[in-house]
């Protein structure tokens, strides 16, 4: 149970954005896990369904990409990646426990083409690309603005209009994004999404997110933290909990909580 969320713009920024909520096989939940990531120079990937295949997933994904002695100006070419390490993930995926493999695994991967701009220069083409299991085939979103969903908050359609407004691009809030540059928009659609689940709550899904964009040449990551003031003076912070980033830790994590870290769902 999770949503991750990858976008374009035609300005040559990409953007994900990933809740951090996990349910236990017990049907329990907890805000515990972070799950989108920089897999290599200006590519971000991001997983929904079993957590120890996805993170699993992730780190075959970086260490594909891994190569000793990249130029510091070097980058990817998207499409290239999707198409040569999609059968690397099938095969992954194939030889995961099948109590695991119950649980499936979707990657959404949102990576700046060095090679294609969207016609004029500085303004690269961004691939968003989504991988379902069991086969991983890649499937590429539009050219030019789109946004793809993961994960249970993709089928809730309270969450997918309300962040289908920061994507048109006559709307307000795109306009009103772009000018702000790829930080500041990356910011208000992260504030956005974290207001519509905390005024629509649904199972699985919690309204801290983690918020990455990217651009040739540049990375950019946050979170949806703020701090709320009230008429008679009183604050209210809102603030990311503790999750992990990795496997180990999140097994560490779970024995807190006195939970088992198999068969954990994103």
């Amino acid at each position: 149970m999770t949503w991750v969320i990858g976008a374009s713009s035609i300005l040559g920024h990409g953007l994900m954005i990933s809740d951090v909520r996990i349910s236990f096989g017990d049907g329990t939940e907890a805000d515990l896990l972070r799950k989108s990531y920089r897999v290599a120079p200006y590519i971000l990937a991001g997983f929904a369904g079993s957590v120890d295949i996805g993170l699993r997933l992730i780190g075959s994904l970086q260490d594909f990409l891994n190569v000793p002695d990249l130029p510091n100006n070097a980058a990817w070419q998207p499409d290239w990646v999707a198409e040569n390490w999609s059968p690397i993930a099938a095969r992954l995926f194939d030889d995961s426990p099948s109590m695991e493999q119950s649980s499936g695994s979707q990657i959404i991967m949102v990576g700046v083409s060095p090679n294609e701009n969207m016609g004029a220069s500085g303004f690269q083409r961004v691939y968003v690309t989504k991988f379902n299991w069991p086969d991983f085939i890649p499937v590429h979103m539009g050219k030019g603005l789109s946004v793809c969903h993961i994960g249970s908050g993709s089928n809730i359609e309270r969450y997918e209009s309300g962040v289908a407004e920061f994507f048109k691009f006559d709307s307000s809030a795109m306009l009103a994004g772009m000018q702000s540059g790829p930080t500041g928009w990356s910011q208000m659609v992260g504030s956005s999404i974290g207001r519509i689940v905390s005024e629509s709550p649904a199972p699985g899904i919690s309204p801290h997110v983690f918020i990455d964009a990217c651009q040739l040449g540049t990375f950019w990551s946050g979170t949806n933290d703020q701090n709320t003031y009230h008429p008679d003076g009183s604050k209210v912070e809102f603030r990311m909990p503790e999750v992990a980033s990795n496997y180990r830790d999140f097994i560490v994590l779970c024995q807190k909580l006195g939970k088992a870290s198999a068969r954990a769902v994103a």
